[in-house]
């Protein structure tokens, strides 16, 4: 298990793409054409038939630095656990996006050695895809907007905190892991529950 770690922390693609066989098999690879012409690639999964007048619940995992790139897989590494929770709880009944950010790419193009950032004004290259794929995911599918929620791990905790900003009405919840934000955007969040993990005093 060690040795996987340091091998995935190295970048080895064999155990990127080798250790999520079970996560991949209850997502779907997709790519998003966006409207600046980019793509936005990220793996999903919908309720395989949709009840009329059900709704469902989401999920949106944003990955950490060391699962960026294009192989759209690589990414759900440290999402397995919770795509395997969601299938336990909901069966094939609910939604889950996990984007990936392209190599030198971040969710928030923000200086990650400083103790504190302003939000940018517009969203990062990725994020803002993000953004208008869920835009049109909520417009079209019949997600429950009462019970959409937001996680992310370091890089992916950044990001948590910059969307929840952003658009703080989308969500019902969220759980920032290791990530950063701007508090100067803390009084939108008065009314979301934030469940955060930072440290072992967590």
């Amino acid at each position: 298990h060690i040795m996987a770690g340091i091998r995935y922390a190295a970048g080895d693609p064999d155990i990127a793409l080798g250790a999520t066989p079970a996560a991949a098999a209850l997502t779907e690879a997709r790519e998003f054409a966006a409207s600046d012409g980019g793509i936005f690639r990220y793996r999903w999964h919908q309720p395989p038939k949709f009840e009329p007048g059900k709704t469902y619940p989401m999920l949106i995992y944003m990955h950490g630095a060391g699962s960026r790139g294009t192989n759209n897989v690589g990414h759900l590494y440290w999402a397995a656990p919770l795509v395997f929770d969601l299938e336990k709880r909901f069966g094939k009944d609910y939604f889950f996006l996990a984007g990936q950010v392209p190599k030198d790419k971040r969710w928030v193009e923000v200086d990650w050695s400083s103790t504190a950032h302003a939000m940018p004004a517009e969203p990062s290259e990725t994020m803002g895809r993000q953004i208008e794929f869920l835009e049109k995911a909520f417009r079209e599918l019949p997600i429950d907007r009462s019970r959409v929620y937001v996680t992310g791990l370091s890089m992916g905790g950044y990001g948590t905190w910059d969307l929840i900003c952003r658009k703080p009405e989308w969500f019902a919840a969220a759980l920032p892991v290791c990530g950063g934000g701007d508090l100067a955007q803390v009084p939108k969040l008065r009314d979301l529950p934030i469940f955060i993990h930072h440290g072992e005093a967590d």
